[in-house]
């Protein structure tokens, strides 16, 4: 008998905080859609700025999208120190402007550092919109030319590192995110993450590439929703020695964009985990580096791609996680049996569980290859049960015919439910359509 095990498991957290994080600095706001000729200013803010002593860094942007205008502006005051002279802008025609500053104390003597709020504005930084409609750029920590340093006091000198967040600035049009969900398992199990759009407006075409880490993610398939519509045309290329999905989308008629509601979803992928307990991987949106040159990122909108080859309006994203989960030895099991069957016959399997005690949740993907086996219909025998909510309400069929595809998310109120060992949890029925063997 093959067994899917689903473990529930309970983590016992022990904090253990150093003194003192790792700075962050930020761009507020994160984003900014402005038009042609409008002046536009970002604050650099700090998280965890605590007895810091020393700061460089670079900050990049494209300057054929932003001419930076005049001086640095709302130098903190309680920053000891922190003046213009600390600013190199004489490059800022070149796309980066660079930053360092001292506290004036040397290092290995110093006495004192500076301590902000979280939140607090260490400097801000104004531009002026002079790209035309559609182009944009991201504003970014970088550390090039100036090298990102952070010293703080009582720290023997040494770089402490830090966290950053970029910032973006649109001309006219938002950039198109696309935001990837995550999800968790234990190996061998069949995980799929969906992807959901913001801003996606008027659009008429869109490339991108996803990766993710092969030694931990088994690609298994995936689906497109709400595009490759009558009209549209969507391809997909799987490559799976890079551990990367390609993905091209256009509009046949460019003078007719396709606008989707926020959080609607266009895609989900499935992954059977291959790695072991503690591990995660990364599911990221990336340009293709792989090919020669390396394929970009793009977005067109209908406004620029009317009448020319279209302006590539950018695209963010939020990356996605597959983490795999540790072995529980409190866990349930669900159970699903052997069957040998012959070319064209029907047949039917229960799921039944063991262990099933005072559970609130229950979520699994249950996966097939619809080339073997299809697909038929899904019930629930009647038997005795508890205050359970039925289990039908957790189940989403709607890829089982055609990607061999079966979601449960299960949820119950209250105390938790409890079934005897040997309970249906659901019987699914099938016809072999593959050849023998």
């Amino acid at each position: 008998m093959k067994k899917i095990i689903f473990l529930l498991s309970f983590l016992t957290v022990l904090l253990s905080q150093n003194a003192f994080a790792q700075p962050t600095y930020s761009f507020s706001p994160a984003q900014v859609q402005v038009n042609e000729g409008d002046q536009v200013c970002v604050d650099v803010t700090v998280e965890d700025f605590t007895d810091i002593i020393s700061a460089q860094f670079t900050i990049t942007f494209d300057p054929g999208v932003l001419t930076f205008s005049g001086s640095p502006s709302s130098l903190n005051p309680a920053v000891t120190g922190l003046d213009i002279s600390d600013f190199g802008v004489a490059t800022s025609n070149l796309g980066y402007i660079t930053f360092i500053w001292t506290n004036g104390q040397p290092c290995q003597s110093a006495t004192s550092g500076v301590t902000l709020p979280d939140g607090d504005i260490l400097f801000s930084l104004c531009f002026t919109a002079t790209g035309q409609y559609g182009l944009h750029t991201p504003i970014e920590f970088s550390d090039e030319p100036i090298d990102m340093i952070t010293r703080r006091l009582s720290a023997n000198c040494i770089d402490i590192g830090e966290f950053v967040n970029d910032g973006f600035v649109s001309i006219g049009t938002s950039p198109l995110t696309i935001n990837i969900g995550s999800a968790n398992g234990f190996h061998n199990d069949i995980v799929c993450v969906d992807f959901k759009v913001e801003d996606f407006n008027d659009l008429i075409s869109m490339q991108y590439y996803i990766f993710w880490d092969t030694s931990i993610l088994e690609y298994q398939s995936h689906t497109e929703f709400n595009l490759g519509m009558t009209g549209d045309s969507y391809e997909t290329f799987h490559a799976a020695a890079f551990g990367m999905l390609s993905t091209s989308w256009y509009n046949n008629n460019i003078n007719v964009g396709i606008t989707l509601p926020d959080a609607t979803q266009i895609l989900q992928m499935c992954f059977r985990i291959k790695g072991n307990c503690g591990q995660s991987s990364p599911i990221y949106i990336s340009q293709n580096n792989n090919s020669t040159p390396p394929e970009p990122l793009e977005v067109i909108d209908a406004i620029t791609g009317a009448s020319n080859d279209g302006i590539n309006i950018g695209l963010l994203h939020t990356p996605g996680e597959v983490s795999v989960n540790c072995t529980d030895p409190d866990g349930i099991t669900i159970n699903i049996p052997d069957k040998n069957v012959c070319p064209g016959e029907s047949f039917c399997v229960d799921l039944t569980v063991e262990d099933f005690q005072q559970i609130s949740q229950l979520t699994f993907n249950l996966k097939w290859n619809p080339d073997v086996i299809s697909f038929q219909n899904i019930s629930y025998p009647p038997q005795p049960g508890g205050n359970c909510l039925p289990f039908a309400s957790g189940v989403d069929a709607s890829l089982a015919m055609t990607q061999g595809l079966l979601q449960m998310d299960w949820s119950t109120q209250g105390q938790g439910c409890s079934k005897v060992d040997g309970y249906i949890i659901m019987r699914l029925c099938f016809i072999a359509v593959g050849a023998t063997g």
